[in-house]
This record gives structure tokens, C-alpha cells and sequence, in this order.
């Protein structure tokens, strides 16, 4: 009897560490085989008491126009445009763009379209660097988008103009 309960405590504990992995592996294949691309952003520097030190991102694609009729919490693509080294949005749709187009999705909410990659934690003390390069328009975040659309933020960027 102890050998079956040995065994069951083992695979209860495997099954257990598998989850939180599995989680890490999915998020770094996202990261490692997504479309990277480099958006402007305008942030807000909050301090969440039990998280710490974030940045409230707020994107210029998040202002663009909607082609066609929407209603909160409707999923809207933007099709992205590269201008240099950063992407740039003009117009959302209500349909999937084609698969050679790149393009974020997101949901529209009362007039703006947020993406799930409004928030970024950063490390104690950070956030003076990050002021620093909001004042100067400097701040851009490098996304990984996959083939669906859906982003990921994998860092925080500041490009000296």
C-alpha cells in the first residue's frame, strides 16, 4: 500500500508541476516564434501597492477608425504598416485580414481599442528611467504578435531620437 501511495503522490505532484511549465513553454514559443514589431507608446506611470511598479501603455492604434459597425467588447484586427523601425496602424476592421498582411487584434471598447498589453510591470526603481523617456516621446514597446493577432509585450524600449 505505501508503493501505490507513493506512486499517486508522485504523479499527483507531476501533474501538479506540469501546468505552470507548460504555461512558461507556451509563452516563450509565442515569444520565440511570433512577429515581432515595435509600437509607439503613450504611458502613464502607476505604482500598484501589491504588484509594484507598472506602466500604463496607451497606443496610438488605439485611436484608429473602425471600418464598419461595432459594439463594446467587439474583436476588431489592425492592420499594421512599418515606418521605419516602427509599426503604425490606420484603419481597424470587423474581418480577419489575409495571412500576408500583419495585424493586431483587439477588442473595441466605447471609441478605443485596447489589446491586453495596456499594463507592463517593471522592476523597483524603473520607472524614473522610463519617466525620462516619456517626456521625450522616446518609449516604444517591442510585441510579439502570433498568427491570430494576439500580442504579447516583450519588452520596453527606448529609442534615443
Amino acid at each position: 500500500m505505501n508503493r501505490r501511495r507513493l506512486l499517486a503522490f508522485c504523479a499527483f505532484l507531476g501533474a501538479i508541476l506540469l501546468v505552470p511549465i507548460g504555461i512558461i513553454a507556451l509563452n516563450e514559443f509565442r515569444l520565440a516564434s511570433g512577429t515581432h514589431v515595435l509600437l509607439h507608446v503613450e504611458p502613464v506611470d502607476p505604482n500598484d501597492p501589491f504588484r509594484g511598479e507598472y506602466v500604463a501603455l496607451n497606443y496610438d492604434i488605439s485611436r484608429v477608425p473602425v471600418a464598419g459597425t461595432t459594439r463594446p467588447g467587439s474583436q476588431v484586427y489592425v492592420v499594421l504598416e512599418k515606418r521605419g523601425r516602427v509599426w503604425t496602424g490606420g484603419r481597424a476592421v470587423v474581418d480577419r485580414p489575409s495571412d500576408d498582411e500583419t495585424f493586431i487584434r483587439g477588442e473595441s471598447r466605447n471609441g478605443r481599442i485596447e489589446y491586453g498589453i495596456e499594463t507592463y510591470y517593471v522592476e523597483e526603481g524603473e520607472s524614473p528611467r522610463y519617466e525620462r523617456a516619456i517626456a521625450s516621446q522616446e518609449l516604444y514597446v517591442d510585441v510579439v504578435l502570433d498568427d491570430d493577432g494576439r500580442a504579447q509585450i516583450d519588452k520596453l524600449v527606448v529609442i534615443r531620437n
